[in-house]
């Protein structure tokens, strides 16, 4: 949970991370600025290091708009769902949206089993569903989406396979499996928004002012209202912009 060594922290101390964020906003003003790490999943305290970090940025008055969960995992040790979903939470908490911005998850030997595919399955759900189940989680990027081109066992000789798609480019269990969990929460959206689309209209009180200065009564239907907020929930947003590594070790 330290900061890693590096000239920028020699020269201008810890300050140079806050100082990273503004000089990016002012760079870019509508780029979405993230803090992005790896093993946050996995190491308690560098979790809890990396929330003193964004702490302290927005000390310091400088922006940041996120927080990228690596997501670099190992089968059968990837966090369960509700615990993905918790620690997200606590990101989210100090004002951040989250996202899963490289997700992979290996297996510590190989070849793997039938059995250990269905693992590597059961993780991929896991962490994907965590993010479904966090409001302000925008989205999933995997890190790269067959095993031909991973980064792995290059870096991890004896581990691998971590994608959805084998060197062959034929579909995983993983794959399948996140196919029908998303398919299902799909189709769940549709049947709330079809629900809410059958309900009878509300009656609607619009105060105007200060732009005017009557006020007028309107009639909704809850259908036209919850299909424009389901219908932006079941989207995902794949678009992460990250504007400074600082990892910490």
């Amino acid at each position: 949970g330290t900061l890693r060594k590096s000239i920028f922290l020699e020269v201008l101390g810890e300050s140079y991370i806050p100082l990273s964020f503004q000089l990016a906003r002012e760079a870019d003003p509508v780029a979405k600025l993230y803090y992005n790490d790896f093993n946050l999943e996995v190491i308690p305290a560098k979790a809890a290091a990396a929330k003193d970090l964004i702490r302290a940025v927005q000390a310091a008055g400088a922006p940041i708009d996120g927080i990228g969960f690596q997501a670099h995992l190992t089968v059968g040790q990837t966090p369960p769902r509700i615990g993905y979903a918790a620690l997200m939470n606590e990101f989210v908490a100090l004002g951040l949206e989250v996202a899963i911005t490289e997700l992979d998850i290996a297996h510590a030997t190989l070849p793997p089993s039938q059995e250990d595919l269905e693992a590597q399955a059961k993780d991929y759900i896991a962490a994907v569903g965590a993010c479904l189940d966090v409001e302000r989680c925008v989205g999933v990027t995997v890190w790269q989406f067959t095993d031909k081109y991973s980064w792995v066992e290059k870096m991890f000789p004896g581990k691998g396979q971590p994608c959805l798609f084998t060197a062959d480019f034929e579909a995983k269990p993983a794959y399948t499996a996140l196919k029908a969990m998303l398919k299902e929460t799909i189709n769940k959206k549709k049947e709330a928004v079809a629900a809410l689309a059958s309900s009878p209209a509300i009656s609607c009180f619009v105060d105007m002012w200060p732009f005017s200065s009557s006020s007028f009564f309107g009639t909704v239907g809850l259908g036209t209202v919850s299909t424009a907020i389901v219908s932006g929930l079941s989207g995902v947003l794949w678009l992460i912009v990250i504007a400074l590594f600082s990892y910490l070790i």
